[in-house]
């Protein structure tokens, strides 16, 4: 709550948040343990839950670790399991296995394509799905350069422009302009004295069109497209998981220190972390997702429950 400065903690269904995403009617779908589906309504309070009946009884280590909404579906991917469809009015539910030799299991992002196609970016690759008619399509072709230069793809970010970020996780950052083919490729030794990560884990962009980068080893890089040229941003923690922009601030989830706010204009830095026994604290000091609803709340995933600011 930006008005009272407080946090508003939520472990009761989700102890360990790995995804979440908001509808455009403002509800915010996270997961919960054992492979469920939670919802919570625009005002932050819990709405409903989801399961996968038919996997009951295999669920009980399972993990939802990406989570994507679109007119009315949830898909999202559990494990081994791979990509599942939701139907959140009948409550349906449906794996959605490729008939070909295919790995579609360990998704980490699902991202919209174009309005029949899905970016699916999971452990063993990158891969196209068609939600009309189930087909996957690979695009980890090492011979073409229609690929990226590593299978693992952590998240995946679309720029106002329409070009398409991957974040990987030994292969830094891969481009992708949609109106052409090839990947352009972003290595640490693509501009000299630059110290880009490898272990790239998730985009934002800002108001200017700059691109922020978190990575796991190097804090945070920031990409100006003007000049094609990258810059770092000093951090106090190099482990960052989940990276906003929310005006003049810069809210950096970390690894093990909680989340770190920069003012902008001043640089100076404000520190959230976990104190015992306080409920209006974070959660957890391992952070693994920040989100900004429109009506302006701050969504935080950690790796013991949900929090609201």
């Amino acid at each position: 709550n930006e008005k009272n400065n407080t946090l508003v903690q939520n472990s009761k269904y989700s102890s360990n948040v790995w995804a979440l995403h908001k509808s455009p009617a403002g509800n915010m779908y996270t997961n919960a343990d054992n492979g469920y589906i939670v919802e919570f309504n625009k005002a932050g309070n819990f709405s409903n839950i989801y399961a996968a009946p038919e996997l009951s009884n295999n669920l009980r280590n399972s993990k939802i670790t990406s989570i994507y909404y679109k007119d009315g579906i949830l898909w999202y991917g559990l494990d081994i399991f791979g990509l599942v469809k939701l139907d959140l009015q009948s409550r349906k539910t449906e794996i959605l296995k490729p008939d070909n030799n295919y790995s579609t299991s360990s998704i980490h992002s699902i991202h919209p394509y174009s309005d029949r196609e899905l970016l699916i970016g999971t452990e063993n690759g990158l891969f196209m799905f068609d939600v009309q008619n189930g087909n996957y399509k690979s695009i980890n072709y090492h011979n073409n350069s229609i690929t990226l230069n590593d299978q693992s793809t952590n998240d995946i970010y679309t720029d106002r422009e329409g070009g398409i970020w991957f974040s990987t996780k030994h292969g830094g950052v891969n481009y992708l302009v949609k109106s052409s083919t090839p990947f352009e490729y972003y290595h640490p030794s693509y501009q000299p004295g630059l110290r880009l990560g490898k272990v790239i884990r998730q985009f934002y962009e800002d108001s200017k069109g700059n691109l922020w980068i978190a990575s796991e080893n190097e804090g945070v890089t920031v990409y100006h497209p003007e000049t094609n040229t990258f810059s770092p941003y000093p951090t106090l923690s190099k482990h960052i998981n989940a990276i906003l922009i929310d005006n003049d601030k810069l809210w950096l989830g970390t690894e093990s220190s909680g989340i770190e706010v920069y003012d902008l204009k001043t640089g100076k830095v404000k520190s959230y972390q976990f104190r015992n026994a306080d409920p209006t604290t974070i959660s957890d000091n391992n952070v693994r997702k920040i989100f900004k609803t429109s009506y302006g709340d701050i969504y935080i995933g950690t790796a013991w429950g949900i929090n609201i600011y």
